[in-house]
């Protein structure tokens, strides 16, 4: 699990790849990020979620929050899969104050 710090933003970043391991573009495209509350957000592509690559797709997600987040990306079409991560983010001994 990567741990940061409150306020920063990271690339969510996912790499779609076919039983071969080659690199390949789902027809659709699906995040979802939990915060520590349990509210979940949902993102797509290409509204929101980007390509950066054949079967590479990130997002820049700003954490406003201390605890653990949860993400997972869904690929459907063309490719079939979907992942989970976590991030943990740290509250700032200067805001808690």
């Amino acid at each position: 699990m990567n741990i940061i710090d409150i306020g920063n933003e990271r690339s969510l970043d996912v790499n779609f790849t076919d039983v071969n391991g080659n690199p390949i573009d789902p027809t659709t495209i699906t995040l979802r990020v939990r915060d520590p509350d349990g509210t979940q957000e949902v993102f797509t592509y290409p509204t929101q979620v980007q390509r950066s690559g054949v079967g590479a797709y990130f997002y820049i997600y700003k954490f406003t929050d201390y605890g653990i987040y949860s993400y997972r990306y869904e690929g459907d079409g063309a490719a079939v899969a979907a992942g989970d991560n976590q991030i943990q983010v740290t509250n700032s001994p200067t805001l808690s104050c």
